[in-house]
């Protein structure tokens, strides 16, 4: 909620600082997509007697499709079309083709399984710990299916079990993975860890280091240890500089309006790692000599292992980049500043006040320079250009200092800080005089916007009656010459006909199922 919250807030902000043509182009926009989705639900219905591929489109045999053809004539069916080694048939009586060929015993071995499974009507009253078992043992089957998919993956085997000890609710889990490659001797480092990251995503609760996968090609096991504490760690550490950076360029830049800022942090290492290139090591040694030494290698991997292993405590040395936006009022503000106080310099009833350091755009500071406020010339190219460029220039030095390290040059500075500005209301627009005059100036801005709306008005009408026509199909004076009408399948049964139906043919086995389900639930 509290996003959708800063979401309207956003684009009531953007709405509000757009000028009239921007409004309207937007009004116009949201307008347009409501009339496309009421065009798109009205004619669902009209569209909903498309073709679709049996099966996902899988390619079959002629032998078999002349079954499938077999099967739907003993139900019945004749709306299925013949394309190919495909076959399509209605999208919305797809579930009729499917039990017809169920019953004709036409599916393919892996399909009907499924099929057999999901259509039992006494499913819901089996036992919770069978349906658990029932689910795991899918889920297992779908992992392997997926990963024999792999192309580097000859054949796959996943074992899973969990248990509880007592009354706590925190189940103790293992999985394993054994892989033989495929082309290759064993698994590269990346295709271990997309294999781990799949079974971790199919079981929910199970940690990383709780996974074990065995390389039957070099016949050893692997794990991936658990790294989310040290992961969130390092993520606080960075949030937490970030917004600090992004407090201090705030109170830097407080007098150049509704400023936007973008802080982007890397952590570089330890502080006490760093070190210039020049420093000597213990052993009198500089740092560049190539023969190494016991020590050298001895605090590279402490250093490598620190690095990886990062504690509240450690010390880190970010390398920041700072992204700023100045809206484009404070530029004619300080063109105003700027006009005011030559004006005053020239005025010798002003002299006293401009010496004094105040502000000469305050309107108060007398008579005269009020007079003069009104009188300001628009401002040029060449004017606005230089404001910019001393803008920059001084946002530049403030900012400097927050991203400024050691190590780094001074192109290296200047590249890690981005000054850009963003348009907002500089002035409220004059509001003309009379009715007349406003509708000619709305006119006068909004022809080419009101053009443009009416010619995607034009074309979806024209895409409307062509999927309308589409979708109605052949008119009545052609289906009193053709051939006789088209029968309409019949849908499937819904589960509770099939559930009463099974009651009124069995009531032993139902009455057995259920006293089981009340025993053991």
């Amino acid at each position: 909620m509290k996003s959708l919250i800063q979401i309207f807030e956003s684009l009531r902000i953007l709405f509000i600082r757009s000028n009239l043509q921007t409004r309207l182009a937007m009004v116009f926009c949201t307008a347009l997509l409501a009339v496309g989705l009421g065009l798109l639900v009205q004619n669902a219905n009209l569209l909903s007697n498309r073709m679709e591929y049996l099966l996902d489109g899988q390619d079959f045999a002629p032998e078999q499709l002349d079954q499938f053809e077999l099967a739907f004539s003993g139900a019945s069916l004749r709306n299925y079309e013949r394309v190919g080694n495909r076959m399509r048939v209605p999208a919305s009586s797809k579930d009729a083709y499917l039990k017809a060929l169920a019953q004709a015993k036409c599916l393919p071995v892996r399909l009907e399984q499924d099929i057999a499974g999901s259509s039992d009507p006494l499913r819901f009253l089996e036992p919770r710990i069978v349906a658990q078992e029932r689910e795991r043992k899918e889920r297992i089957v779908q992992i392997q299916n997926t990963l024999k998919e792999f192309p580097f993956v000859r054949q796959a085997v996943v074992t899973y079990d969990e248990k509880s000890e007592g009354f706590s609710a925190e189940k103790k889990r293992a999985a394993t993975v054994a892989i033989h490659p495929k082309n290759k001797p064993y698994l590269s480092r990346t295709e271990r860890r997309n294999i781990l990251r799949l079974v971790h995503m199919h079981f929910p609760g199970l940690r990383a280091s709780e996974i074990a996968l065995v390389d039957l090609g070099l016949g050893e096991t692997f794990t991936e240890p658990s790294l989310g504490q040290s992961d969130s760690l390092w993520t606080d550490r960075r949030r937490e500089h970030e917004e600090d950076l992004k407090r201090k360029a705030t109170e830097l830049l407080m007098g150049y309006g509704d400023v936007q800022i973008v802080i982007s942090s890397e952590p570089v290492g330890p502080a006490d790692l760093v070190e210039k290139p020049s420093n000597v090591s213990s052993t009198g040694s500089s740092e560049n000599d190539p023969s190494p030494t016991l020590i050298a290698n001895r605090k590279a991997r402490l250093s490598e292992f620190v690095s990886t292993n990062p504690t509240p405590q450690t010390p880190i040395l970010y390398s920041s980049r700072i992204a700023v936006s100045i809206p484009s009022s404070y530029y004619h503000r300080a063109y105003r500043q700027t006009w005011l106080a030559a004006e005053g310099n020239n005025d010798p009833a002003n002299a006293g006040n401009s010496s004094d350091g105040s502000d000469t755009s305050d309107p108060s500071l007398g008579p005269t320079m009020s007079a003069v406020a009104s009188h300001i010339p628009p401002i040029t190219q060449r004017a606005l250009e230089q404001i910019k460029t001393q803008t920059v220039q001084a946002v530049r030095e403030k900012l400097i200092p927050l991203v400024a390290n050691t190590w780094m040059t001074s192109k290296e500075i200047e590249s890690r800080i981005s000054i850009t500005d963003h348009f907002d209301a500089i002035e409220p627009t004059p509001m003309a005089s009379s009715p007349w005059q406003a509708a000619t100036l709305w006119l006068a801005e909004s022809w080419k916007t009101l053009g443009l709306f009416g010619l995607v008005m034009l074309a979806m009408l024209l895409l409307r009656s062509v999927a309308v026509q589409k979708a109605n199909g052949p008119s009545l004076l052609d289906l009193r010459e053709q051939a006789p009408l088209i029968e309409s399948d019949e849908p499937l049964l819904k589960p509770s006909w099939k559930l009463h139906e099974k009651i009124r043919s069995q009531p032993e086995q139902v009455a057995s199922r259920l006293a089981s389900w009340i025993s053991q639930n």
